[in-house]
């Protein structure tokens, strides 16, 4: 079983155990959402849900648990994958600014230590000398 059949199962007691509202949120088949449920109960050799005259009705004690432990996967999977998809856009590198003495002390006091606060995956490398050799070595 992976996350999209947690997820199926899920959508499933969310939509009060209609198979053809619960088809239809991850596009799936009613057909394929049935066969997916009874291939699943005898592969695992356990009942989900409850049935009824062709239609399931509720959940047994063994699909609850299995819901209540699916929604804590689904919601683990949904917080690494938001995780991963920040750290992958998360600013990096290293910015080398250079600032003469007296304008550091005005005018970056305060924003040198919220960039650095801000951005602590990037490296500031800060090249403090007078406004003549900064020119030299741009």
């Amino acid at each position: 079983m992976d996350i999209k059949h947690i997820e199926y199962l899920i959508n499933i007691v969310d939509n009060g155990f209609n198979l053809t509202k619960s088809a239809a949120l991850p596009h799936i088949s009613q057909p394929a959402l049935s066969k997916f449920i009874n291939e699943l109960e005898r592969t695992e050799q356990t009942k989900i849900f409850t049935h009824s005259r062709n239609r399931i009705t509720v959940l047994t004690h063994s699909g609850q648990d299995l819901i209540d432990r699916g929604r804590k996967v689904t919601q683990e999977f949904t917080d690494m994958m938001n995780s991963f998809h920040s750290a992958a856009v998360e600013k990096q590198g290293t910015v080398r600014i250079g600032i003469a003495p007296v304008i550091i002390s005005t005018l970056f006091s305060n924003a040198i230590p919220k960039f650095i606060q801000e951005n602590p995956k990037i490296k500031l490398q800060v090249v403090e000398t007078g406004a003549y050799e900064l020119q030299k070595k741009c």
